[in-house]
């Protein structure tokens, strides 16, 4: 038996849910099954969990725990994936309570953060920030390449990414800043959902940071979230990093909930 202890929050349920749905939209996975208020998600090619878990979608969806959760895992065996649950504040206790009485463990905390969206980033003294350029006229293929320059994933990361870009529905935009010399120092990706903005992808290359990109990206994408209608943006960022975390907060993101991945204890992580 795990202990599970879940993290508290301070979002309204609407906002989670609204946040949760956009999240399904801005970054799409390859294969999707619904089971009720249950979405299993399946992107074979690609290790990411978020395209390859589970998230209840309501916490009142707890019947017949046991017999859903066996067939969810059916599929993920399938198709070579680890069962992988993404715990978030719709998740249904029962269901909770009943993947730390089978042993289930937490691997990874996530930060959920948003802001209005204006044209408040903030500013760096004396930081020296870049030139946002139009990265649509090169393509979807063009872009990635110049991102993996920067964020250096392997090919078969490189590969999934294309593929999940290339299945995103509502409007976005491909964010670059490059050096005088076209070397690309800082990349982003947003997508514009409705009132939601999603923010993605914010690298900037080890020998070009704390000299303002990573603001002029975000305010880029706030720019462009404006224009399409946007409300609130809203990101996602690793519990334990505490550089991008004082970014972001500089920047006006606050954090509204967390969620986290539970997976069997058995077997190795993918």
């Amino acid at each position: 038996m795990t202990d599970i202890v879940t993290p508290s929050f301070s979002a309204p349920f609407s906002e989670i849910l609204a946040l949760e749905r956009a999240n399904l939209n801005a970054w799409p996975s390859d294969r999707t099954l619904w089971d009720a208020d249950w979405c299993l998600r399946l992107t074979p090619g690609a290790r990411s969990r978020r395209i390859n878990s589970v998230t209840a979608f309501s916490p009142e969806d707890d019947g017949d725990i046991a017999t859903r959760l066996a067939r969810m895992n059916d599929h993920f065996r399938s198709h070579g994936k680890m069962p992988t649950l993404r715990w978030t504040p719709l998740c249904p206790s029962a269901l909770t309570q009943h993947l730390g009485a089978s042993g289930w463990r937490k691997v990874a905390e996530t930060i959920v953060m948003t802001r209005p969206v204006d044209n408040r980033t903030g500013s760096e003294p004396g930081a020296r920030t870049g030139r946002v350029g139009d990265a649509e006229a090169g393509g979807l293929n063009e872009w990635v390449r110049k991102l993996t320059e920067i964020n250096r994933p392997s090919i078969a990361d490189a590969v999934a990414l294309r593929s999940t870009l290339a299945c995103v529905v509502p409007a976005s935009k491909k964010l670059l800043i490059e050096a005088d010399d076209g070397t690309p120092v800082a990349a982003g990706f947003c997508v514009a959902d409705g009132a939601c903005l999603g923010l993605f992808l914010v690298c900037v290359d080890a020998a070009h940071r704390r000299q303002g990109h990573a603001r002029s990206l975000l305010a880029a994408a706030l720019a462009f979230g404006a224009q399409n209608g946007a409300e609130t943006a809203w990101l996602q960022v690793e519990a334990d990093n505490r550089a991008a975390l004082d970014l972001y907060a500089g920047a006006g993101f606050r954090e509204r909930y967390r969620y986290f991945y539970l997976q069997p204890d058995w077997g190795r992580n993918q």
